[in-house]
């Protein structure tokens, strides 16, 4: 029970200590992030327990389900304030006047609710995970695409390979796993939810995309192959903010309403980020951890069969970037020709036209 039990304690203490230095603003920077009392193991092959890799993952998985929850309720509340879905109201009124059933109707406004719940979680989330990531790795030279092919700073190598001076093979800080366990645990749970919730129309889509996300978080954690981990999340995490900003803004104004023109803001906002950081950043990311310098410096291997599998496994997801990025291409064109977003092609608004005219209809008929 104690071999359970100290990782536990120790994991939550490392997540506390993560949101004290996000708090004075400095983090896994050289050499401060890097002192030897601020270091701990990572990887299966630092000769560490396996409940030792596998219960901060699991740590993680509660912690940042729990946290993804309260975002819902309150993006449950939000959407309640703000009148999401006002025009379904009005024709459930309607039709129980009527004495017809109105549950069809019902239906959709939930359905508009839970969306608009899912969209302000992952804004919610990934705008706090985007300010935890750059306030703890901003002082450090990894953390920079300038710096990623460098020798001398270490540049995206860590694991067995530990290319910073005095810094063990396979070992770094505290706020780095702590931040590591949280993301996994967010996209496991991510995971559950596409699974169990209302399937959209890229649940396929999705559904690999989380797979694959989680087999990478998981497999690069076991390794120790936390800073590339980390500038790929940051490459991920970058768009997302504003996608899913767009989106509440959508459900939460007319097509009609001066305001929806935030929903447009966000959008163009996201198409540049998502062309920038997957597009053109994250490829070279993939390709910087394969620095044919250091093996010579280092007197050790090209890289291990892991290793390359997990550079594979990152080069899957190229592909359903492309495909997504068509999708949002689609979305501005249309947006370009109709002088609106008219939602995130990755979702299922059909119901948007509906409310909109059964908000006109009662307004005809009163």
């Amino acid at each position: 029970m104690e071999d359970v039990f100290v990782p536990v304690v120790r994991t939550l203490r490392e997540i506390f200590h993560m949101l004290a230095i996000t708090w004075q603003g400095h983090g896994s920077g050289l050499p401060m992030g890097y002192q030897q009392e601020n270091l701990v193991m990572t990887g299966i092959g630092s000769g560490t327990k396996l409940v030792d890799i596998v219960v901060p993952l699991l740590v993680g998985i509660v912690t940042a389900g729990a946290y993804t929850q309260v975002l819902e309720a309150i993006g449950y509340k939000v959407a309640r304030v703000t009148n999401v879905g006002g025009g379904y109201l009005k024709r459930i009124a309607a039709t129980k006047a009527k004495g017809q059933d109105p549950s069809e109707i019902q239906r959709k406004y939930n359905l508009k609710l839970e969306n608009f719940a899912a969209s302000f979680t992952e804004a919610a989330f990934y705008s706090v995970d985007i300010f935890i990531a750059y306030r703890i790795f901003w002082h450090s030279p990894w953390c920079w695409p300038s710096n990623w092919l460098s020798v001398e700073d270490g540049a995206l190598s860590d694991g067995r390979v530990s290319a910073i001076p005095d810094v063990p093979p396979y070992h770094a800080p505290r706020e780095m796993r702590a931040f590591y366990v949280i993301e996994f645990g967010f996209y496991f749970s991510q995971l559950i939810s596409v699974l169990t919730k209302h399937k959209k129309k890229d649940f396929l889509q999705m559904f690999f995309h989380h797979i694959l996300t989680s087999m990478l978080i998981a497999l690069s954690y076991s390794i120790g192959f936390l800073r590339i981990g980390i500038i790929v999340m940051i490459c991920h995490s970058t768009f997302d903010p504003f996608l899913n900003g767009a989106k509440c803004f959508h459900y939460m104004f007319s097509k009609r309403s001066a305001w929806h023109v935030l929903a447009d803001i966000n959008f163009a906002l996201a198409t540049i980020a998502f062309f920038l950081c997957r597009f053109l950043l994250y490829p070279y990311a993939i390709f910087s951890t394969v620095n044919p310098e250091l093996p010579s410096r280092l007197d050790i291997s090209v890289s291990t069969p892991t290793e390359n599998l997990l550079r594979l496994m990152l080069s899957l997801l190229l592909p359903i970037h492309i495909f997504w990025f068509y999708l949002i291409l689609n979305v501005l064109l249309g947006a370009l020709g109709g002088g609106t977003v008219q939602g995130d092609a990755r979702s299922d608004d059909d119901d948007d036209d509906d409310e909109d005219a059964a908000s006109r209809g009662e307004k005809k008929d009163n």
